[in-house]
């Protein structure tokens, strides 16, 4: 038998090769030659698909900025033709998200009230959208268009009075 002590033990080799080669590195195979041509295929085509991403990415960048300049643009000539509008867009933005605001308000104290009839009332629950319903998406689509006009929409610059001279 042997003894615990043996079972622990090993003997490791630390003569160096001959004529250059590594004893810990085997002989390149052809199987492995074929193996790291068929990795490195597989990144270039990796590399490649991640190009064009990159090129659709940027593609999708620039329409999308050529879409926000055009509604831009389009938002700054409703100001422009419309006088009335000129330096009020931030005003009745304000005001209708506070309106927004409010309403979402009562929406949320009826459910409070209405919780439980809510899953058990057809009543209720056409009551709760005919109240709500239209009101909200109209008042939130307001708020978008407001919100964006606000954005061209710029006081206009009022000139300032000469000063007397005394």
């Amino acid at each position: 038998m042997s003894s615990p002590k043996d079972s622990y033990s090993c003997s490791i080799d630390v003569t160096p090769a001959m004529s250059g080669e590594s004893p810990l590195l085997p002989a390149p195979s052809q199987e492995m030659t074929d193996l790291l041509r068929e990795l490195v295929s597989g990144q270039r085509e990796l590399i490649k698909l991640n190009r064009e991403q990159v090129q659709h990415a940027r593609r999708t960048e620039e329409r999308y900025q050529q879409q926000v300049k055009s509604q831009r643009q389009e938002f700054e000539r409703w100001v422009g033709d419309n006088h009335t509008l000129v330096g009020r867009c931030h005003e009745a933005r304000d005001t209708v998200c506070r309106l927004l605001g409010d309403t979402l308000g009562e929406l949320v104290e009826f459910v409070d009230e209405h919780d439980e009839n809510l899953f058990d009332s057809d009543y209720v629950r056409t009551d709760l959208v005919d109240r709500f319903g239209a009101l909200l998406n109209h008042l939130s689509s307001m708020y978008g268009l407001l919100k964006k006009m606000a954005v061209v929409d710029q006081p206009p610059i009022e000139a300032e009075e000469p000063h007397e001279r005394s």
